[in-house]
């Protein structure tokens, strides 16, 4: 477990970050109580573009004027692409299925895995990635979720993706 969690280490910012995506994953409400001792978020992994969707988030979330006065929170807030924390953890707040898992150290990686079970992914790039198909049905969510128009690649829907978390800023 080690191996990967250490393969899915990214810098952001001069901070490292641990992004992991785990299939078939049981999220309940009692990891979310995990929060008081632990530091992490869980994305639904079904609307994530690429892994930039949520390296971006994080850098928005370090960088811009904060939504939330949580770090954590704020990520989700971002990812989502609106300014309203109950409505981002309507649209991407993880169930149980196939999330994605931020956090900053391996004690943490390790006991949030130990208590949602599932299958971690050696390659979370490859594993959150949406094909490069518009009838897939990950493609189609994510196109409806950000409300995007006339979005012909997976490169056009992940530019696009990052554009509505950039602009939250304008967002009043």
């Amino acid at each position: 477990m080690n191996k990967i969690i250490k393969e899915n280490t990214f810098e952001i910012n001069d901070k490292k970050y641990i992004i992991l995506g785990i299939k078939n994953a049981v999220v309940n409400n009692e990891i979310f109580q995990l929060n008081k001792k632990f530091e992490f978020q869980m994305i639904n992994a079904d609307y994530i573009a690429t892994i930039e969707h949520i390296k971006h988030a994080i850098l928005q979330a370090m960088t811009k004027k904060n939504i939330s006065n949580n770090f954590w929170v704020e990520i989700l807030v971002r990812a989502s692409a609106t300014r309203q924390i109950a409505t981002a953890i309507k649209l991407l707040g993880a169930k149980s299925g196939d999330v994605c898992l931020i956090c900053n150290d391996e004690e943490t990686a390790n006991i949030i895995i130990d208590k949602i079970g599932g299958i971690v992914q050696k390659n979370s790039v490859e594993f959150l990635d949406v094909p490069n198909d518009v009838n897939n049905e990950k493609f189609k969510k994510i196109v409806e979720l950000y409300g995007l128009k006339n979005v012909n690649s997976s490169k056009e829907l992940v530019k696009r993706v990052l554009e509505e978390i950039a602009i939250i800023e304008c967002k009043v």
